[in-house]
């Protein structure tokens, strides 16, 4: 299951996954921890952002929505409503 919004943040040396309820904590957390990486974070495409599974998985959001999908974490009427517009990514919103 999915049990909460994560960025996987890459600086070049390190890897790093922080955590939160939705992504805007994830990425005031980063910017908590190191303020010169969270500007780098965000102006370039070294972050990624996804879900954290019960087994410590990062999934980004196209495999986070799928593994929701599977694990029925989403309910029937999001699921039509997303498959209408053809949409592939899971948003925190969608399970909270």
């Amino acid at each position: 299951m999915i049990v909460c919004a994560a960025l996987k943040i890459r600086d070049g040396i390190y890897e790093y996954t922080v955590c939160g309820l939705r992504h805007s904590d994830c990425y005031a957390t980063l910017f908590d921890l190191n303020k010169e990486l969270s500007k780098k974070a965000r102006a370039s495409s070294a972050v990624i952002e996804g879900f954290l599974t019960t087994d410590n998985e990062f999934l980004d959001r196209y495999e986070a929505y799928e593994h929701a999908k599977a694990c029925g974490q989403i309910p029937a009427q999001l699921r039509y409503d997303k498959g209408v517009k053809h949409e592939t990514v899971l948003y925190s919103e969608d399970l909270y």
